[in-house]
């Protein structure tokens, strides 16, 4: 399955209505924005935008979900556990920055 095919399943998942533009490209709109992935390698990047700005949280939203979280883990400074999902990962190095967003769900991660 290509990076397309698989940002095309997600938004199907999601209930975010899209359209194709061609085989490599995916348009879709989120909170009035129109926002345009296009397939580069094996991974997919936000390549134009024809309404407003898009911003990294707004192309999240798109494609893995709102919301956010915090880390609940016992042990956090090795280990990352969303508040959301309950995803549970090892950080590389005790004290490195914590994620932006879950890996698993895309909730943004915030602090208390």
């Amino acid at each position: 399955m290509t990076a397309t095919e698989e940002l095309r399943a997600l938004l199907d998942a999601k209930g975010v209505e899209w359209w194709p533009l061609g085989n490599d490209m995916t348009e879709c709109v989120v909170d009035g924005v129109r926002i345009k992935y296009r397939q580069v390698g094996r991974g997919l990047i936000v390549s134009t935008c024809t309404e407003g700005t898009v911003t990294p949280a707004q192309a999240v939203e798109a494609t893995l979900g709102r919301g956010t979280c915090h880390n609940a883990s016992e042990y956090p400074r090795a280990f990352f556990c969303c508040s959301e999902c309950g995803c549970a990962h090892k950080r590389n190095r005790a004290y490195v920055d914590m994620p932006r967003f879950c890996p698993n769900c895309g909730a943004e991660v915030v602090t208390e």
